[in-house]
């Protein structure tokens, strides 16, 4: 539960990991959850890898990433029309679907709604929801939309979970940064690479 600030490489392998706070902590084996790009350039150095390796890793390319909203709501879910993961589509054509997400203005949104296969993890009455729509990370200014594309994300399932916007109890959005500062994936991206 601490940031890790370096990975410490000696005579060619991991030998330790530096926290934030400096303290130094000894490992016979080091493994990363960063993805590889933070891992080799910011925790390791690139000085540590060969030439090929880094060329490699220089010509991948980072997945989407996502726009989530985490809400709870007093709405009982039809089940007919919603299930632990459901996703809505305006139309059949998943090129423009693709393009709206690229764009940073989903068109669609999924619906997971864990509480359904779950009851316990929401108190009597509730479900829990993640509205997610897939994003480009660079696609707006997340700082600046945040509000705007968590109300976005439920009016969108609002469309199809009818009356959830006026049934929202808590809600919290989360942009690709808010992914990447999280899951130390580049970019916040949601798969890993393309």
């Amino acid at each position: 539960r601490s940031p890790v600030r370096r990975i410490a490489v000696e005579d060619g392998r991991a030998c330790a990991v530096v926290l934030e706070n400096g303290q130094r902590i000894e490992a016979r084996y080091v493994l990363s959850n960063a993805d590889a790009q933070q891992t080799v350039h910011e925790l390791v150095g690139s000085e540590a890898f060969p030439p090929h390796f880094l060329a490699a890793l220089a010509r991948m390319k980072p997945s989407l990433s996502a726009f989530v909203v985490y809400l709870a709501t007093d709405l009982p879910l039809d089940r007919d029309t919603t299930s632990h993961e459901t996703f809505y589509y305006p139309s059949w054509d998943h090129d423009a679907a693709h393009a709206s997400s690229e764009r940073g203005l989903p068109a669609w949104v999924s619906v997971t709604a864990p509480s359904l296969a779950d009851p316990s993890l929401a108190p009597s009455g509730e479900q829990l929801l993640m509205l997610t729509a897939l994003v480009r990370h660079d696609a707006l200014p997340w700082r600046d939309y945040k509000r705007a594309m968590t109300n976005a994300l439920i009016g969108i399932a609002d469309r199809w979970v009818g009356g959830l916007a006026s049934h929202v109890r808590f809600c919290e959005g989360a942009s690709p940064r808010t992914l990447e500062r999280y899951t130390r994936n580049s970019n916040g991206a949601l798969y890993g690479w393309e």
